[in-house]
């Protein structure tokens, strides 16, 4: 995204393996550790202007990102067979 470009807004979806440990570096770099609360299946996090928005997190049969019903984006993961 261009930085002379302040209108343009982007999400990113990350596949990673210790997600809370990804989403509490970047808020400790950006300064807002404050702003992550992170619960069971979810993470709930606060943008501009006070709004809200949620991550879910669910397994299912393939790798999928999508809204979800309650207007939360849902993040579908495979199963894995850990031995």
């Amino acid at each position: 995204m261009p930085s002379e470009d302040s209108k343009q807004k982007a999400d990113a979806v990350l596949q990673c393996d210790h997600v809370i440990e990804l989403v509490t570096k970047l808020a400790m770099m950006a300064g807002k550790i404050d702003y992550v609360n992170i619960s069971p299946g979810s993470i709930r996090f606060t943008v501009a202007r006070g709004k809200e928005g949620i991550i879910d997190f669910v397994r299912g049969s393939e790798m999928k990102v999508a809204k979800g019903k309650r207007g939360h984006l849902l993040v579908t993961v495979p199963r894995t067979n850990t031995t």
